[in-house]
């Protein structure tokens, strides 16, 4: 009988202490489906993104604000949004994420500095550096111009504007010719 109660009791503790791991492993599986249900809605949102700056409006959007030449620069619309985003604080207070992306991206010339420079701006919009710059897209009306066109301004276009200073700012304190 005795060995009976001692088995039993063993059972229990290994029964205890498996529900105890158990609920150990659960809580941290949690943890980990959390950190990829962010993750996937990131990819969502930035997949969405891009969808959108590779569409046809945002290459006759960029348009309104930096004219077609090499290289681009911006107009006064550009320079007027590029101000209403702070866009030099927000350079600014993020150049050194901003920075290493570009360099990251190993770029052989001034073309691709300006492609690594959108892509920058890009990996910054789901953060709170660029809330801002979501409230001012918000809140614009769509805008008609003398020329009786209209536009939006989005994240894409938002994102090329900013690239555009970026793009200059990285070529100037990397002493690139």
């Amino acid at each position: 009988m005795l060995k009976f109660v001692f088995k039993v009791g063993q059972t229990k503790e290994h029964l205890e202490y498996f529900e105890q791991t158990t609920n150990q492993h659960l809580a941290n599986l949690d943890k980990h489906l959390e950190k990829i249900d962010v993750n996937v809605a990131r990819l969502t949102m930035g997949m969405g993104i891009l969808t959108a700056m590779l569409s046809n409006d945002v290459s006759q959007a960029i348009d309104f604000v930096s004219p077609r030449n090499s290289p681009r620069r911006l107009n006064t619309l550009g320079n007027e949004y590029f101000n209403r985003f702070n866009g030099n604080e927000f350079l600014n207070d993020n150049k050194e994420a901003l920075f290493k992306f570009i360099r990251e991206g190993n770029p052989l010339t001034k073309f691709d500095i300006e492609q690594l420079a959108i892509a920058a701006c890009f990996s910054l919009v789901n953060t709170p550096s660029f809330n801002h710059i979501k409230n001012v897209i918000y809140e614009e009306p769509t805008k008609t111009l003398e020329n009786g066109k209209q536009f939006d301004l989005t994240i894409p276009l938002a994102v090329n504007i900013l690239a555009i200073p970026l793009r200059d700012m990285y070529i100037k304190e990397n002493n690139i010719d």
